[in-house]
């Protein structure tokens, strides 16, 4: 999916930029005296109806926050260039997980990669089975409060080259169907882009109801941003022939949490 919003907001910008070059041009060809204090407060009230229809639509003051913030955060070892959540229904008891990570190395002799899992039933640890597929040398899983953890160790690699990390989480079974109906991704990186899949391969499974939501921390019960599966959809879309439900998010924010949710019919 192309990120539709990117365009609202570059297009946002041009804006502004050719009414300040029109107003500039106009004031060097014309013979009109304009004191600098006549200037800034034009500029002030300009800014000021620019801030204020930011600031009352919601979808557009994230989409520019999004693109501020992705070229701020730094500071970790590492990047991450694309992160894809799939969350599949083998049968309404049985599901799996997978998380692929493309990570981009800022330093010289990045070696592991550390993530966690949370499932919404809960499940002792020996009862998951958390394997990497990618080439790596170790992986250490541990429960800590809630979470399943899991630490990656591989192959050096230098600063700007990418290493992708593949994890399978099987056998999560729901034999009494406990868990909540949802797939989220918490952004604790610096990411490009984020995809999130909801796969149902048994057929007899059909989602209603389907949303997306976006809350601005971890903890948040109220979402910032909610788009419901219709015809007029952007990021979310659901493929009735393959049963798959999927968003795409560019730029995603850092704390921010990433939530698909549904019911059946």
């Amino acid at each position: 999916m192309k990120e539709n919003k990117f365009f609202t907001f570059t297009g946002f910008i041009s804006a502004i930029i050719s009414i300040f070059d029109f107003l500039y041009r106009f004031y060097i060809s014309s013979k009109i005296k304009i004191s600098w204090i006549t200037i800034t407060g034009i500029i002030c009230i300009f800014l000021s109806i620019v801030g204020i229809i930011v600031q009352r639509n919601t979808i557009l003051k994230y989409t520019i926050k999004k693109h501020i913030l992705y070229f701020i955060k730094s500071g970790d070892s590492y990047w991450v260039k694309n992160k894809e959540c799939i969350y599949i229904f083998k049968s309404r008891i049985l599901m799996e997980y997978r998380k692929n990570h493309l990570i981009v190395s800022w330093i010289n002799n990045l070696s592991s990669f550390c993530d966690k899992f949370k499932w919404s039933k809960h499940q002792e640890l020996k009862d998951i089975q958390i394997k990497c597929i990618s080439p790596h040398k170790t992986i250490d899983i541990k429960r800590e409060e809630n979470w399943h953890c899991y630490d990656i160790t591989f192959e050096e690699i230098v600063k700007n080259h990418e290493k992708d990390i593949n994890i399978i989480i099987e056998n999560l079974k729901d034999d009494n169907k406990e868990s909540l109906l949802f797939l989220s991704s918490n952004i604790v990186n610096r990411t490009q882009n984020l995809k999130m899949i909801v796969k149902f391969e048994d057929q007899s499974l059909i989602p209603k109801n389907i949303r997306y939501q976006i809350y601005d921390n971890a903890a948040s019960n109220f979402p910032i941003y909610e788009e419901k599966f219709d015809n007029k959809s952007r990021r979310l879309t659901y493929n009735i022939d393959t049963n798959i439900i999927e968003v795409e998010e560019y730029k995603p924010i850092f704390g921010y949490r990433y939530v698909i949710k549904w019911d059946f019919k």
